[in-house]
């Protein structure tokens, strides 16, 4: 299972307009198109990608987005706590994952957006809820916009989403 461990790494102030790519969430450089199947509900979780900071100061996420998106529509993006034992809360079809509320770091969930991740060797999962009204979509990936310090910094993951409906098949 390809899962982007994002490490820490030395930063620079921004020069110019737009965040700097990279900071203290670095991307991972595995890369891959990921097929998934919506629920009836034309929703469904993509849960794989992971941060974490090792910076020695607070990050602030300001914002997240699909990166050129075509018919998928980001609804919800949350940071789940990884815990020891746990496991990711992965891609599946439809929103909420089954079961998930049986798992105690569901509980601790909370929006990404303006979510404040400490420097710490806590791992949080990225999870969004997406829909795909016209039963197919794609994204080019995950952007997370955040801050550190007074520079603002973008996060792109390197997973391409193929979100697909019935009739629509992955295989």
């Amino acid at each position: 299972m390809a899962v982007a461990l994002l490490l820490a790494a030395c930063s620079s102030p921004s020069h110019g307009p737009g965040p700097q790519v990279g900071g203290p969430l670095q991307s991972s450089e595995v890369s891959y198109r990921l097929c998934l199947p919506a629920a009836a509900s034309h929703k469904a979780t993509i849960g794989l990608d992971v941060l974490r900071n090792d910076s020695g100061r607070v990050v602030t996420v300001r914002g997240v987005a699909l990166r050129r998106p075509k018919g998928l529509r980001l609804e919800r993006a949350l940071l789940v706590p990884f815990q020891n034992g746990a496991t990711l809360v992965g891609n599946i079809s439809g929103f909420p994952p089954p079961g998930i509320d049986k798992r105690p770091e569901w509980h601790q969930r909370t929006e990404a957006r303006n979510a404040e991740i400490p420097s710490s060797a806590q791992i949080w999962n990225l999870v969004l809820e997406v829909g795909v009204p016209d039963g197919r979509g794609t994204a080019d990936g995950v952007d997370v916009v955040y801050r550190s310090g007074d520079t603002t910094y973008l996060w792109k993951n390197s997973t391409a989403f193929d979100v697909r409906a019935a009739p629509h098949t992955c295989f």
